[in-house]
């Protein structure tokens, strides 16, 4: 039996630690009696500074997974095919590291036709679309920093406040 949770923030408390626990154990004597759960989850509205997603929540659900991953979009925005990079964070057993997979972004389709537009993405073309990703996800920061140098907020610390209120990122990412 396969039980896909979307997501699980409706069926249990993702911030309280407690809860969390309670949850990741039905969750593994389901697992245990050969069940598999595919637990859907939100990430942080801001990513990391290297501009990947970072769980919501608290690390319970992660550490008691078997298995975690990230899925973050890494094509141009407006592309014909959207490609979404899945990355593993938490690994037990021998699992794919990272997978990527493109589907259509065109209006109208079904739900059988988007899925059949579905397909894997090379690592070739993953590694091009990342570095494009990275590029576009740091841009905007760095402009923002370069304007402030230049109108003369040159301080470290009224730099990276400067940063985040024109940026909407948090301070940490300013900072980095």
């Amino acid at each position: 039996v396969v039980v896909i949770v979307d997501t699980v923030k409706k069926v249990t408390d993702v911030m309280d630690k407690r809860v969390c626990t309670t949850f990741g154990d039905v969750v593994r004597r389901f697992a245990i009696r050969g069940g598999t759960a595919i637990l859907l989850a939100h990430t942080n509205k801001h990513p990391s500074a290297d501009g990947r997603p970072v769980p919501g929540g608290t690390s319970d659900l992660r550490q008691d997974a078997d298995n975690a991953y990230t899925i973050r979009t890494i094509s141009e925005p407006g592309a014909a095919r959207k490609v979404v990079e899945y990355e593993n964070i938490k690994r037990r057993g021998d699992v794919c590291p990272r997978a990527a997979f493109s589907y259509s972004t065109a209006r109208g389709l079904t739900y059988e036709e988007l899925l059949e537009s579905v397909q894997h993405v090379e690592d070739d073309q993953v590694v091009a679309l990342e570095v494009a990703a990275d590029r576009r996800t740091d841009d905007p920061v760095i402009h923002i920093v370069r304007v402030c140098i230049h109108e003369g907020i040159v301080k470290r610390m009224d730099l990276v406040a400067a940063t985040a209120q024109r940026s909407g990122c948090g301070r940490r990412r300013a900072e980095q």
